[in-house]
């Protein structure tokens, strides 16, 4: 169970006598896995927070645009641009922490440490530990950074909270509990005109807040445990974990190797995204042994359309990611951000299941590879340009095989046009050695995406690779490389490793892999053969 429930431990003081039946218009929540129990309004959506996040213990988004938000200029500018509405959505949230007096995380009172790499294992134990805070005045400054908290006159633990560098108008609420070293609260946020709605809604969550009793803790943890009475799945605690976290209305899937969770209403897609993710397995296992057995059970989220990816922390110029940190893989149902109004704007164009699918083709390679060599990423044009190779695998309707790989519908077209000159617009070599900074340049990336796809492209279907001795080599060369230097640098530190440790190895197999691959490799007749495949590649 996680760290963060402490059930019986909790006190927390409430605003109010809690009424054993939520008030009209709000609902209970009995949340074990943070070991709380309150009332939310009925009318808020809950948003997911990643597994990592110590602190914050539910977030909740307004449905609709409150009335007196939606007057007068902005009336007009929330029916003509659904992505300025979600802006106007209020949004609250239930935070709980313990006051840290040891040596390790610093005093109470006293700004956090920074955490030594050398003291965590991985990056989930860095993103983990990251997220904790000591103390309230810490907790304003990490979790609340784009607000001012001003006390409320005679309302101790009472505050309201203005935007930093603007005018003084408060827009947020905030109710603080303190028992001791154990602290809890509510925040709101929204615009000025619905101030005293947010206030109330505080108000209601915040003296509602105490401990999960153990009897409820017990029910939940018996509904989650009756699933997997008879599973012969392997990560079962893992499973659970998932599963009791799940933010309302989102639902999980268990599959030999992942367990899905979502919250689209397309069973359709989500079946084929399972059947879908174990036969990518396949391959990405056939093309890349793992050093070790993978024990691990990989988390797929997907998300109802852009604006909840948005909302749960997507960059905003991603279609989906794999975070190591939160060990999850998570995009969207692109479908269905064409059909949920107040996300077509940021979807554009793209939206079909043909693109979820393809994202998650190319993510879940990053995510296979993480854990088959060791919580290690290649360099991006082997990285990336794998995933985007993998984007164009084509498994026909309910079939459980990867039938073939066809060029990725997002990058042949760009790959087509680097190739039209004398000389690719980006070199060979330029491509190998890149770094991450250059590879994600923002004026850039689209180009290093397109010739990373277009170089494994190349290096895994041309004929003419295929039938030269040393070129046919290449891929397996670099991943080999990579796996083996690292696995012993492993051994050599022991059975405990730092993060820092890992890190210093993993650019040090790095290094290596790319020496393996440059190794007597002659560029300039392979830059050109390179070349001449990708312009008779047709697009899709």
């Amino acid at each position: 169970m996680n760290p963060a429930l402490r059930v019986a431990s909790w006190f927390l003081v409430a605003a109010a006598v809690s009424p054993a039946q939520a008030p009209a218009g709000y609902r209970t929540v009995r949340d074990e896995y943070s070991g709380l129990k309150y009332f939310a309004p009925a009318d808020y959506l809950e948003i997911p927070l990643p597994p990592t996040e110590m602190v914050l213990r539910g977030q909740y988004r307004r449905k609709t645009v409150p009335d007196e938000i939606a007057t007068g200029s902005r009336e007009s500018m929330i029916k003509r641009n659904p992505a300025y509405a979600e802006g106007l959505l209020p949004r609250v949230v239930v935070f709980a922490f313990t006051k840290k007096t040891d040596a390790k995380r610093g005093y109470a009172g006293e700004a956090t440490p920074e955490v030594p790499l050398g003291e965590v294992s991985n990056l989930r134990e860095l993103q983990e530990q990251r997220s904790q805070v000591d103390n309230f005045d810490e907790f304003l400054k990490e979790k609340l950074t784009q607000y001012v908290a001003t006390p409320v006159s005679g309302k101790g633990g009472h505050y309201e909270l203005s935007q930093q560098n603007a005018k003084k108008v408060a827009i947020g609420y905030l109710i603080l509990n303190e028992e001791g070293n154990e602290v809890s609260g509510v925040y709101g946020v929204t615009v000025e005109e619905a101030f005293e709605r947010i206030r109330r809604t505080v108000t209601v969550m915040a003296g509602s807040l105490k401990p999960l009793d153990a009897a409820d803790a017990a029910t939940l943890q018996r509904a989650i445990d009756q699933i997997y009475t008879t599973s012969k799945l392997r990560g079962i605690e893992a499973r659970k974990r998932a599963r009791a976290t799940l933010a309302r209305g989102w639902k999980a899937a268990d599959t030999p190797n992942y367990i899905i969770v979502h919250r689209s209403p397309d069973e359709g897609l989500i079946n084929k995204i399972a059947r879908d993710i174990e036969a990518m397995r396949e391959v990405y296992e056939k093309l890349f042994p793992p050093a070790r057995p993978v024990e691990a059970v990989s988390v797929v989220r997907v998300c109802r359309n852009r604006g909840e990816f948005m909302a749960y922390g997507g960059p905003p110029t991603a279609g989906g990611y794999w975070s190591a940190g939160n060990e999850e893989l998570v995009f969207y149902d692109y479908e269905q951000s064409k059909k949920d109004s107040a996300s077509v704007k940021a979807q554009g164009a793209r939206g079909s299941d043909k693109d979820s699918l393809l994202v998650l083709y190319h993510e879940a390679l990053h995510q296979y590879l993480y854990y088959a060599v060791g919580e290690i990423s290649p360099h991006d044009w082997f990285n990336e340009g794998h995933g985007d190779y993998f984007s164009g695998a084509y498994i026909p309707g309910q079939s459980t095989k990867v039938v073939e790989i066809r060029p990725s519908r997002w990058r042949v077209d760009i790959a087509k046009k680097q190739m039209s000159g004398p000389k690719p617009t980006i070199g060979l070599e330029q491509l190998l050695r890149a770094e991450r900074n250059e590879y994600y340049n923002p004026a850039k990336i689209r180009d290093f995406y397109a010739a990373g796809w277009s170089l494994v492209y190349f290096l895994r279907t041309s004929p003419k690779v295929k039938a030269h001795p040393e070129w046919s080599k290449l891929i397996d060369r670099y991943f080999d490389t990579l796996k083996g230097t690292y696995a012993e640098g492993l051994k050599k530190e022991g059975d405990a490793p730092s993060l820092e440790a890992k890190m210093r190895l993993q650019q040090a197999a790095r290094t290596a892999a790319l020496e393996a691959l440059m190794s007597g490799l002659e560029l300039p007749p392979l830059e050109a053969e390179w070349q001449a495949f990708i312009r008779t590649v047709k697009s899709n």
